[in-house]
């Protein structure tokens, strides 16, 4: 996954009332430092910046176990239609790779 790819996750979630702020993402949704996501978002080339598997996976596993516990609806569709965007991108990311 691209740091812009990572961004757009950003977006949606904050869209849908899922995370408050860039700090509020990069820490409790990624397990990353405050400024993470502001460092990829002014950085040049941020489309080319690969964001680390193990912050992949852990917004991955937090969306999935947040999407199995909401009730059939609208902002569950809305979270598995961001998990199945990650599948996306890391099935892109792998085919580039090769």
């Amino acid at each position: 996954m691209t740091g812009g790819s990572l961004l757009n996750t950003y977006y949606k979630l904050r869209e849908i009332g899922l995370t408050r702020n860039k700090t509020d993402f990069a820490i409790h949704l990624l397990g990353r430092g405050k400024t993470f996501l502001r460092d990829i978002e002014h950085r040049r080339g941020r489309e080319g910046i690969s964001v680390p598997m193990k912050t992949i996976v852990r917004l991955r596993t937090y969306l999935r176990r947040l999407a199995d516990r909401l009730p059939n609806g609208a902002l569950r569709r809305q979270v598995e239609a961001i998990i199945h965007g990650i599948d996306r991108d890391l099935a892109v990311a792998e085919r580039l790779a090769r």
